[in-house]
């Protein structure tokens, strides 16, 4: 290990020294005001991006450490929807959108949704994704972005990288915690060495993700729904745009049922992910091979073109939100409080949001211009948010693979008989006219503008429609654009 923060603070009550010095005694302490605990996430959401957020947030105000469990962060890109209320908060925190713009996906291979038998096949169906059009810039001056998860960890790790209001640690797990009325002490590891130490802070942040340590060593339970649907995503490379030409989109459902599910083209020329909804009685999770990754990707693709597989692992479509979002001075941000389907690209933005509320009010409080108490208002606050995204996420998953199994798949075991089912409903002229209204029913999918920036703290109403904006000009409510 390479040692251990002074514990004595920098001397002008608000950070950790950063100066290291050897320490005999086992029992190995540090102080700081803020201690986040986060970093990569094994969560399909990848709560570590709540992480860089954090970081962008709270850190800029508050001196604090931050502990990462891993070394380095996944390579799957994971989550890639950047909603316009993240944006909005990224340019309130100085960083430059213009530049993210240029990492991420073209906003011209990413405007559109594609239904299709394959993506060799005929298109279905199609539908905007999100709202990149120029409209929706009378509502916000930043519309969605879509950019990897990874890509956009390392910006804003590089715009943090000489910050001394931060300190890092990584390969640093969280173990438990104790809380007094004044402050928090947090029992850590260093993984590689097994050594322990203390880190007491003013408060504790959980952005460990959907299976946060610091929410099961607090005893949080949580509500929601238990898995309906079992998952496997499948990271690949491959140069898809031959295949795709004309029919460029960020998302590809796709309804063969050797791999029912969708392709998320990050780069179309490279970087991709295939989310299957697999048969688990048919294929149990851990029988998974590299073969049978690879054949449920060449059936996606539906034709024979070079490419790797990088990486597949399980999940299950689930809805779970803390039942509580504080306990004393420990706040759970992003998947540690909240966890949910990718259907509707609703859980990182939320995460981001949760660290954009929590920042602020702890500035306040640890620089005195208001009282603790204003940290209260944090769960009424972001909890009501995640129970109505949950719940539209959930609403959107079951509605897009209920309309994928009805083209003849469900039930049938046989591929072959489940693909010629297939066959005659997408050709056939009586069903042409329902499989268009069945597409049209999946808008709201994708457009969930009101969700993103028309919720009001305090309201407890679930939106009628998650796509119909409407500014509001009342109290807790984003302020609206002009």
């Amino acid at each position: 290990m390479p040692g251990i923060l002074e514990p004595t603070g920098n001397g002008n009550g608000h950070g950790p020294s950063n100066h290291f010095v050897p320490i005999e005694d086992s029992a190995l302490f540090t102080e700081t005001p803020v201690l986040i605990v986060g970093g990569v996430s094994d969560s399909p959401q990848g709560s570590c991006t709540i992480k860089a957020d954090l970081q962008t947030n709270v850190i800029l105000l508050v001196k604090s450490i931050l502990i990462e469990k891993y070394v380095e962060r996944l390579a799957a890109p994971k989550v890639h929807a950047l909603s316009p209320r993240s944006l909005e908060i990224c340019r309130q925190f100085g960083l430059d959108t213009n530049l993210l713009r240029k990492i991420g996906t073209p906003r011209d291979e990413a405007y559109w949704v594609n239904f299709l038998v394959n993506l060799s096949r005929e298109r279905i169906g199609t539908l905007p994704y999100e709202r990149m059009d120029a409209a929706v810039l009378d509502c916000t001056p930043e519309m969605i972005h879509n950019i990897p998860q990874p890509k956009f960890e390392q910006f804003i790790a590089d715009q943090l990288q000489n910050d001394p209001n931060v300190i890092v640690r990584k390969n640093v797990a969280f173990i438990k915690c104790s809380q007094t009325p004044k402050d928090i002490t947090s029992i850590v590891e260093e993984r590689s060495t097994k050594v322990r130490w203390q880190i007491k802070s003013r408060h504790l942040l959980a952005c460990d993700g959907a299976r946060s340590e610091v929410r099961k060593d607090l005893a949080i339970e949580s509500e929601g729904e238990d898995g309906y649907e079992t998952m496997m995503t499948i990271h690949f490379e491959a140069n898809l745009a031959p295949i795709v030409r004309e029919r460029l989109g960020m998302l590809h459902w796709i309804t063969d049922p050797a791999c029912s599910g969708f392709i998320i083209t990050y780069d179309l020329r490279g970087d991709h992910v295939l989310i299957s909804n697999f048969d688990s009685e048919k294929y149990k999770a851990e029988s998974w091979t590299q073969q049978l990754a690879r054949s449920t990707v060449s059936a996606a693709i539906g034709q024979d073109v070079p490419f790797e597989v990088e990486s597949f692992r399980p999940w299950v479509l689930s809805r779970k939100v803390a039942k509580h979002y504080r306990q004393g001075r420990a706040f759970l941000i992003g998947d540690a409080a909240h966890s949910f389907p990718p259907t509707g690209g609703l859980g990182l933005n939320s995460g981001i949001a949760d660290a954009h509320n929590i920042a602020y009010k702890l500035a306040a409080v640890h620089y005195g211009w208001a009282r603790s108490s204003i940290l209260d208002s944090f769960e009424g606050d972001r909890r009501q948010v995640a129970l109505v995204n949950s719940a539209q996420s959930v609403k959107n998953g079951k509605q897009i693979f209920s309309f994928i199994k009805s083209l003849g798949t469900a039930g049938v075991q046989d591929e072959q008989e489940a693909r010629e089912n297939l066959h005659r409903l997408v050709h056939g002229p009586r069903m042409r006219g329902k499989i268009a209204e069945e597409v049209e029913a999946q808008r709201e999918h994708f457009d969930n503008l009101e969700l993103h920036i028309g919720y009001v703290y305090g309201d407890n109403r679930t939106p009628p429609n998650a796509s119909k904006f409407s500014p509001k000009f009342v109290p807790s409510a984003r302020l609206p654009h002009a």
